[in-house]
C-alpha cells in the first residue's frame, strides 16, 4: 500500500515538474483592414518533422491561446477558408508567456468554373470620421439599385425631393470611385435608381473627409466604390426585379467583367421603368410680416401627382497595367431618362375663418421631361520606390435637359365668372464640366508621410426658358417669365497633408486646402440684362489626432472646415410655375455658406463607436417662403443668419448575439437651431432630433437568409421647415441555388406604410402644414444569376478618380 502511495506521489511530482516547464502561446488574428477574424484554425507543429502537437480556433475577437506547450522549436500554422495559409516559426522557452504580434492574414480565393471559395468580410468597418459598409456582407438585397441600398444604410435618409441626410444633417455629396455625381434633387434620385447594386463593392460614409477631397458639402460624403475585377477570365451577373405598391416598377441589370493578364474590361448596364404617385394635402395661413399674426386669408389645396418614367444607364471602362508600377485606365458612362408628370391641384381660398371657400383654383399641369448625362475620363497611376505614388486624372461631364410644360388653370369665385388660363413653357439646359487633378503621396520615413495635389474645374452653363400664354386661340410670349441665363465658373484648388506617427499609440494628420473660385453669370430677359461677377478665396484646414488607449480602445479628434456653394439651380433666376399663386425661383444674390465641424470619437474593438460632434454654419442656404402683394407665394433660396448643431452618435456594429444572427444598431441625438432675420425681426427654428437605425441579418434553415431593418427619426428641421417624426420597417428573405450562382430575393418595404412625410413651414409671411402619401409600401421579387470562369489573381489597382461638389441641381 505504501508503495502504491509512493508511486502516485512520484507521478504527481513528475507531472508537476513537467507542467511547470510548459509555456503559453497567445495572440490575435486580423485581416489587412485590422478587423478581427473569427474561426481561424491554429495548429502547432514540430519544426523538425511537422508533427502535429495541438491546435485551437480564434474566438469572435480573433483571439487564441494555446497553453501547456513544452519548450522547443515549433511552427504555428494559421488557415481559414478565403485566406492564404500562414506559417510562423516560434521558439518556446521554459515557463514563458509567448504573446505574438497581431497575425495578419491575406485574402485568397481560387475560382473554378463550378466552385468558388471565398471568405466573408466584416459587414461594417469603423474608423475615425468614416464608416465603410461592405454591401455583400451587410445586405441581402444586392440585386436591385443603389438608391434602395442607400435607404438601408445606418444614418442615411433619402427624401423624395432628392435631399440626402447623413447622420441627421442634410447636404451629403454622393461620389462614385471618388468622382462626384454632380446631380441633385430628382435627377440624383433617378441617377442612383439606375445604378445596379451588384456593381458596387462597398460604400464609405464620411462625416469628416480629409483635405484630399473637395471642401464642398455640409454633412460629409457618401462614396460608392465599384467592384474591381479579381479573377482572370470572365465574370457575368444578370438580375431582374419587379415590385408592386399602388403602382408597378421594375429593373433589369447586366454586369460584365473580363480580365486577361494585365488587361481589364468592364461594362454595367441597367434599364429601369415604373410609375409612382404622390397625394399631398396642404393648409396654408398667411401672416402679417411684422407681427406674425394670422391674416384673414387662408389657402388649402390638394395635389394628385402621377409620374411615369423609363431610363437607361451604361458604364464601360478599360484598365491596363503597363507594369507592376504603372497603370492606366479610361471610362465612359451615359444615363438617359424620359419622364412624364401629370399634376392636378385643387386650391380653395378662405376669408375670415369661413368653412366655405370664397374661390377655387383648379390647375392641371403636364410636364414632359428628359435628360442625357454623359461622363468620361482617363487616369494614370505610378508607384515609385516603395513609399511613393503619383496619379493624375481628367474627367468631363455633358448634361443636357429639356422640359416641356402645359399648365391649364381655372379660377372660380362667387361673384365673378369663371376665368381660364393656359400657359406653355419650354426650358433647355446645357452644362459642360471639365476637371483635372493630380496627387502625390510619399512616406518620408516610418513616422512621417505627405500627400499633396492640385485640381482645376471649369463649368459652362447655358439655360433658356420660353413661356407663352394662350389668348383667343393665339400663343403670345410671356415676357415676365421668359429669359435666358448663362453661367461660368472656375475653381482652382491645392492641398497638402502631413501624416505623422509620433509613437506606437499617437498619430496625427494635418491638412490644408486652398480653393479659389471665380464666377460670372448673365441674366437676360425683356425687362433687364444683368451680369454678376464674384471671386473669392478660402482656406480649409483639417486636423485628425488618434490615440491608442489599449489594444481594443482608440480615441480620436477631428476638425474640418467646409463650404457649400450655391448650386446652379438655386442661382438660376428662372421661374417655375406651379400655379398662378405658387412660383419657385432661383436667387442670383446667394452667398456661399461656410461650415466648421468638430468630432470626438471613442472606438472600441473597431466595431463600436461613440461620438460627440458640433457643427456651425455661416450663411446657411435654405429654401424660404415669401408672399407677394397679390397673395402669390414665392419659394426662393435665401441665406439665413446662422445655424449650429451638436449631439451624440453611437454605433454598435457586427453584433452577433447568436451564430445565426448579426445585428447593427446605430443612433444619434442632435440639437439643431436656425436663425434668420425678416422685416427687422429675428426668427428661430430649433429641435432635438433622435434617430435610430437597426439592421438584422439571419441565417435561416434550408439555406435561406433573412433580414429585417428599420429606422426612426424624430422631428427634423432645415431652415424654416420642420419634418415631423418618420419611421419605417422592411424585411426580406434570400435563397441561393446552383452553388450560389442563382439567387431569389423576396422583400416587403415600409410594410406599415408609415413613411409619410408631414412638413411644417413657419416663416414671417406664411404658416402651412402638409401631409404626403407616396407609393413607398411595396412587395418585390428579384432574380439574379452569376457566371464565373477563371482563377483569381492579384487585385487590380483601384482607379483614382477625382471628385467635385454637388452643384448641378437641375
Amino acid at each position: 500500500m505504501k508503495c502504491d502511495k509512493m508511486y502516485i506521489l512520484l507521478v504527481l511530482l513528475i507531472l508537476s515538474i513537467n507542467i511547470s516547464a510548459q509555456s503559453v502561446i497567445s495572440g490575435k488574428v486580423i485581416d489587412k483592414d485590422s478587423m478581427s477574424i473569427a474561426g481561424v484554425t491554429i495548429l502547432i507543429l514540430i519544426q523538425a518533422d511537422s508533427t502535429y502537437i495541438t491546435g485551437t480556433i480564434s474566438d469572435l475577437d480573433g483571439r487564441f491561446e494555446l497553453p501547456y506547450i513544452k519548450p522547443g522549436n515549433y511552427i504555428l500554422s494559421f488557415s481559414m477558408m478565403g485566406f492564404k495559409k500562414t506559417d510562423i516559426p516560434q521558439q518556446v522557452r521554459q515557463n514563458t508567456n509567448n504573446r505574438l504580434d497581431d497575425v495578419v492574414l491575406e485574402e485568397d480565393s481560387y475560382m473554378l468554373s463550378a466552385v468558388t471559395v471565398t471568405g466573408k468580410r466584416s459587414a461594417v468597418k469603423v474608423e475615425p470620421g468614416k464608416i465603410t459598409i461592405n454591401l455583400s456582407s451587410a445586405l441581402l438585397s444586392t440585386d436591385g439599385n443603389i438608391l434602395d441600398a442607400l435607404r438601408e444604410l445606418p444614418g442615411v435618409i433619402v427624401q423624395n425631393d432628392g435631399t440626402i441626410i447623413l447622420n441627421g444633417k442634410s447636404g451629403a455629396n454622393v461620389l462614385i470611385d471618388d468622382k462626384q455625381t454632380y446631380l441633385s434633387g430628382e435627377n440624383l434620385i433617378n441617377y442612383l435608381r439606375s445604378i445596379p447594386t451588384n456593381s458596387i463593392e462597398n460604400i464609405e460614409l464620411m462625416s469628416q473627409p480629409s483635405s484630399k477631397y473637395d471642401a464642398s458639402g455640409s454633412s460629409g460624403i457618401i462614396n460608392l466604390h465599384k467592384k474591381k475585377t479579381k479573377e482572370q477570365g470572365i465574370n457575368i451577373a444578370v438580375s431582374s426585379g419587379l415590385e408592386r405598391g399602388m403602382r408597378t416598377r421594375g429593373n433589369d441589370n447586366f454586369t460584365l467583367n473580363f480580365r486577361h493578364n494585365k488587361l481589364t474590361i468592364y461594362t454595367d448596364y441597367s434599364f429601369y421603368w415604373g410609375k409612382d404617385l404622390i397625394d399631398m394635402s396642404v393648409s396654408g395661413h398667411y401672416l402679417d410680416p411684422v407681427t406674425s399674426e394670422p391674416l384673414e386669408l387662408r389657402k388649402d389645396f390638394v395635389s394628385d401627382i402621377h409620374r411615369q418614367y423609363k431610363g437607361h444607364y451604361i458604364k464601360t471602362g478599360v484598365d491596363y497595367d503597363l507594369s507592376d508600377r504603372l497603370a492606366v485606365g479610361t471610362y465612359f458612362s451615359s444615363t438617359w431618362l424620359d419622364r412624364n408628370k401629370d399634376e392636378l391641384t385643387l386650391s380653395d381660398f378662405f376669408n375670415n375663418d369661413k368653412t366655405q371657400s370664397d374661390s377655387t383654383l383648379t390647375a392641371l399641369s403636364a410636364i414632359d421631361y428628359d435628360y442625357t448625362n454623359i461622363t468620361g475620363g482617363a487616369n494614370v497611376a505610378y508607384k515609385f520606390a516603395k513609399a511613393g505614388k503619383w496619379d493624375a486624372s481628367f474627367d468631363y461631364q455633358l448634361f443636357d435637359q429639356k422640359d416641356n410644360q402645359l399648365l391649364q388653370s381655372a379660377f372660380q369665385t362667387g361673384i365673378r365668372p369663371l376665368k381660364e388660363d393656359t400657359l406653355s413653357g419650354k426650358a433647355k439646359n446645357d452644362i459642360q464640366i471639365y476637371s483635372g487633378q493630380t496627387n502625390l503621396s510619399y512616406d518620408i520615413s516610418e513616422k512621417f508621410g505627405i500627400t499633396a495635389g492640385i485640381k482645376s474645374v471649369f463649368v459652362n452653363i447655358g439655360s433658356n426658358a420660353l413661356y407663352k400664354n394662350l389668348f383667343a386661340g393665339n400663343w403670345q410670349k410671356d415676357d415676365n417669365l421668359s429669359s435666358s441665363f448663362n453661367y461660368k465658373e472656375n475653381i482652382n484648388a491645392g492641398y497638402f497633408q502631413l501624416n505623422a506617427k509620433w509613437s506606437a499609440r499617437l498619430s496625427t494628420a494635418i491638412g490644408l486646402r486652398l480653393e479659389n473660385t471665380y464666377t460670372k453669370s448673365n441674366y437676360s430677359s425683356t425687362n433687364q440684362d444683368t451680369t454678376f461677377r464674384k471671386r473669392y478665396t478660402d482656406l480649409f484646414p483639417t486636423l485628425t489626432a488618434q490615440y491608442q488607449l489599449s489594444e481594443n480602445q482608440e480615441l480620436s479628434a477631428v476638425y474640418g472646415r467646409r463650404i457649400v456653394r450655391p448650386n446652379y439651380r438655386n442661382m438660376n433666376p428662372f421661374v417655375e410655375v406651379k400655379d398662378q399663386f405658387l412660383y419657385e425661383q432661383g436667387n442670383t444674390g446667394l452667398k456661399p455658406e461656410l461650415i466648421d465641424n468638430i468630432e470626438i470619437s471613442w472606438l472600441l474593438r473597431k466595431r463600436y463607436s461613440f461620438n460627440a460632434f458640433y457643427t456651425h454654419r455661416t450663411n446657411p442656404i435654405s429654401l424660404s417662403f415669401l408672399v407677394e402683394d397679390n397673395s402669390r407665394v414665392l419659394v426662393m433660396p435665401l441665406n439665413l443668419s446662422g445655424n449650429h448643431s451638436f449631439g451624440l452618435r453611437v454605433g454598435l456594429n457586427n453584433l452577433q448575439p447568436f451564430q445565426w444572427w448579426t445585428a447593427h444598431i446605430n443612433g444619434s441625438l442632435t440639437y439643431k437651431q436656425f436663425d434668420w432675420m425678416m422685416s427687422g425681426v429675428t426668427f428661430k427654428n430649433e429641435a432635438i432630433t433622435p434617430m435610430l437605425h437597426i439592421s438584422n441579418q439571419f441565417s435561416l434553415p434550408y439555406g435561406w437568409g433573412g433580414e429585417v431593418f428599420g429606422f426612426y427619426s424624430g422631428r427634423m428641421i432645415e431652415g424654416q421647415t420642420s419634418v415631423k417624426p418618420l419611421w419605417t420597417l422592411s424585411l426580406g428573405v434570400r435563397k441561393s441555388l446552383l452553388n450560389d450562382k442563382f439567387s431569389l430575393y423576396i422583400y416587403a418595404r415600409d410594410i406599415f406604410h408609415s413613411n409619410r412625410p408631414r412638413v411644417c413651414v413657419d416663416s414671417n409671411y406664411l404658416y402651412y402644414t402638409s401631409k404626403e402619401k407616396n407609393d413607398s409600401r411595396m412587395i418585390g421579387l428579384s432574380l439574379s444569376y452569376r457566371f464565373n470562369r477563371g482563377r483569381e489573381i492579384k487585385k487590380a489597382q483601384p482607379g483614382n478618380r477625382i471628385e467635385e461638389s454637388n452643384r448641378i441641381g437641375l
